[in-house]
């Protein structure tokens, strides 16, 4: 509540005064809030939003509006192995009074990537040892978030057995 005073004085022929106080209290405004602001989300690395939305701001008021256009302010980042970004709208009214909101946008990583028909472990003689491994498909089978690759086997000789690892190296994701 803001208080305010009018004084009325009047002084007559006869040096006589009189006078009169009025006090006032204004009702402060309605408080502003944002209006439909976005409740947090969890997207798939292929639908990142480019940017925050601009949010308005209202009290309601048709005598004594408060109205706004907000731009977020960004934090965090994401990208095809996923991520969080803050985005945070603050505004401040005539009265001093202070609102936020905060979005919080969950970006899920890319699916990972599996072989395609990998050979299965195989007992053989030691004069029918495979001369090399096949090359392998690696994929994720995703078409809006893709990896796929061919990769070659890594051939180690140990006694009496031969092992063929292949390795896949996901760029996106640290090992």
């Amino acid at each position: 509540m803001i208080p305010t005073t009018y004084t009325w004085t009047f002084t007559d022929q006869c040096n006589r005064t009189i006078t009169h106080v009025q006090n006032l209290t204004i009702t402060p405004l309605p408080p502003p809030a944002f209006v439909n602001p976005p409740a947090n989300i969890t997207v798939n690395c292929d639908q990142i939003p480019a940017a925050g939305t601009v949010l308005s701001v209202s009290n309601g008021s048709a005598v004594c509006p408060i109205t706004a256009m907000v731009t977020p302010v960004q934090s965090g980042t994401a990208d095809m192995c996923g991520g969080l970004i803050t985005y945070t709208w603050t505004f401040t009214d005539q009265c001093n009074r202070t609102i936020n909101h905060a979005q919080t946008v969950t970006v899920n990583p890319m699916p990972i990537a599996a072989f395609v028909s990998p050979p299965a472990n195989i007992t053989v003689n030691c004069d029918a040892i495979p001369a090399a491994g096949a090359v392998l498909t690696a994929t994720n089978g995703s078409a809006t978030c893709p990896i796929n690759a061919m990769v070659t086997p890594v051939q180690r000789a140990v006694p009496l057995f031969v092992r063929r690892n292949y390795f896949y190296l996901d760029f996106y994701r640290p090992m």
